[in-house]
Formats: structure tokens, C-alpha cells, sequence
């Protein structure tokens, strides 16, 4: 330290009230990371008690389907999602909502169900994600997340397939699009308050037969 044109040298000592308290510091350091760990090591994507209820009182009500088409387009490997088309056969818009965080494994409406059986014919399960869910921090609700389609027209949309990073191989794959606006307005959803003029039934594309690459190393 310097004081004036005079220098001098500050011992600083550690006094056993520092020391308990980078102890203290460190206990929390530690009990916050193994929290953070267990939060994001959820396997398969297994729901909350919340999120479990949430599923069982969902219906797949197919009767609505006939005015929603949806169609597997094509796997991407630079994205890892499938491209789905969303088709609006019915005479008035469909409005409907990209996913939130969550909606692939079920845990939010509307889900995106993504359904995968690999050469075999076996169901390749959910990856393992974080445990924190819903809206998403830098989009806006219900504004960022609303689509309309018009009468006749269609759009595109990806959409995660939600599987572990190292899968690879041939797979059938199909998408299914649920909303039950019964649920969501009884519910609010983890205190998320819905639209109401949302499209509500669910309608599942036909299945496509995809490759995904082995990833690189």
C-alpha cells in the first residue's frame, strides 16, 4: 500500500471468522452444484408428481383431427430435428403454439409428441434432460409461441426429437400434436394462463422412415 511517497506492506491475516466463513461458503458452494446436478439429470424425462396428473386427464381427442394435417417431412442433421408440416384443412384459421419447454416429454400443453421405433420395431425411449421447465426466458407469452394457419395453407415447423445425442441409425418416426383446452383452462398449466382461442383436439402424422447419422467425433 501507498501512502503519500511512503510505501509500506499490509500483512493480511486470516482470522478464524474468515476461515468459518469460506467454510460456510464452500457447504453452500458444494449443496447448490449437487442440486443443479440432480435438477438436470432427470433420466428419460420422467414427470413431476404435477406433470403426471397433467397426463392422465389429457385426452387425445381425435374428433378436430380431420381439420389439422400433420406430415414428417424429412430428419435434419444439422438441427436434429424432424420437419413437420402443419396443414389447416378446415374453413377457418387454426391458431396453435409452438412448444414450450417441456412439451416433447409431455410435461407442458400442447405436447409434441415425438414417437421413434428403431429397425426392430422397438420404442427408443425419451433422453434424459433438465429438470426446469415452461415458459422460456427470452420469449414472450403467448405472443412469441402463437401461430396462425389460414384456411388452405400450411406451414413448417422443427421440432426436437428429444432424443440422447449419440443415437444413430434407421428409425420410423411420428409426430403427435395434443391440446385439451379443458385441461389447460382448469389447470393453468404451473400457473400459465392459456389463450382461448387455441385449436384443441389431437392429430398425428403418418409414420417416415428416417436415418440419423452417427454424430461426429
Amino acid at each position: 500500500m501507498t501512502v503519500g511517497n511512503q510505501r509500506k506492506s499490509v500483512r493480511i491475516t486470516s482470522s478464524p471468522n474468515n476461515r468459518a466463513a469460506r467454510q460456510f461458503m464452500k457447504v453452500i458452494v458444494v449443496h447448490a452444484a449437487i442440486a443443479i446436478f440432480a435438477a438436470c439429470s432427470i433420466s428419460g424425462g420422467e414427470p413431476s408428481a404435477y406433470t403426471a396428473r397433467l397426463q392422465a386427464f389429457v385426452r387425445q381427442d381425435s374428433s378436430n383431427a380431420r381439420d389439422l394435417k400433420l406430415t414428417v417431412l424429412r430428419y435434419s442433421p444439422d438441427h436434429r430435428t424432424i420437419v413437420v408440416r402443419f396443414e389447416n384443412l378446415s374453413r377457418r384459421p387454426v391458431n396453435l403454439l409452438r412448444p414450450l419447454d417441456g412439451s416433447e416429454w409431455g410435461w407442458h400443453l400442447p405436447f409434441y409428441d415425438v414417437q421413434m421405433t428403431d429397425s426392430a420395431g422397438k420404442s427408443v425411449p425419451l433422453g434424459g434432460r433438465c429438470g426446469v421447465s415452461g415458459l422460456y426466458s427470452d420469449a414472450k407469452w403467448p405472443e412469441d409461441y402463437r401461430f396462425q394457419i389460414l384456411p388452405g395453407d400450411a406451414c413448417e415447423r422443427h421440432v426436437d426429437i428429444a432424443r440422447e445425442h449419440e443415437l444413430s441409425g434407421k428409425f420410423s418416426v411420428r409426430f403427435r400434436y395434443t391440446y385439451d383446452s379443458t385441461v389447460a383452462s382448469a389447470s393453468r398449466d404451473s400457473g400459465i394462463q392459456y389463450p382461448q382461442d387455441l385449436w384443441s383436439g389431437s392429430t398425428a402424422s403418418e409414420p417416415l422412415e428416417i436415418v440419423i447419422p452417427e454424430p461426429a467425433r
